[in-house]
């Protein structure tokens, strides 16, 4: 499902590519794959697109989406120039948490969940909006003590 935000006044000529970035991909070109990749075997029919080019396709979108190990990026994003450099975990500062803590004592030394905290850029980002999110709670389950919004032993948020 594609956002169709903010298109209003968009120049018709541009409304596609605003669509596209819109929507996290770097160009209309990648949109344009992205739908083909998804699409139903009628729409190729219809659009002339044959099952060898298609598979070919998917196939490649996929490669150039993996996610590398070594790097935790996408091959689109390392060749991104949109994209800056990548803040390591360890260059981020907090304070009353020292560079060697586990994500676990980073959670408890700034008092967020920690099944939230899955990196130091997480913990900086929680714990710069906690207090006012904080003021929001007044009660429910998610203010008892020992509330996690992931459950550890499953993984999964609860359920209502």
């Amino acid at each position: 499902m594609l956002s169709l935000e903010n298109i209003r006044g968009v120049p018709k000529e541009k409304i596609f590519e605003t669509i596209a970035i819109q929507n996290g991909f770097q160009s209309a070109t990648f949109l344009n794959i992205s739908l083909i990749v998804n699409s139903n075997e009628e729409f190729r029919t219809e659009n002339s697109i044959s099952n060898e080019q298609y598979l070919e396709l998917k196939e490649n979108f996929s490669e150039f989406l993996a996610i590398d190990p070594t790097t935790g990026m996408a091959p689109i994003a390392l060749e991104s120039e949109g994209l800056g450099k990548m803040v390591d975990d360890s260059e981020i500062e907090l304070e009353g948490v020292e560079l060697s803590d586990s994500l676990e004592v980073i959670a408890e030394k700034l008092d967020l969940d920690p099944s939230l905290v899955t990196s130091r850029a997480m913990a900086e980002t929680l714990s710069s909006v906690a207090s006012d999110v904080s003021n929001e709670v007044i009660s429910g389950p998610t203010s008892e003590p020992g509330y996690q919004a992931i459950d550890p032993n499953t993984g999964e948020a609860p359920k209502p």
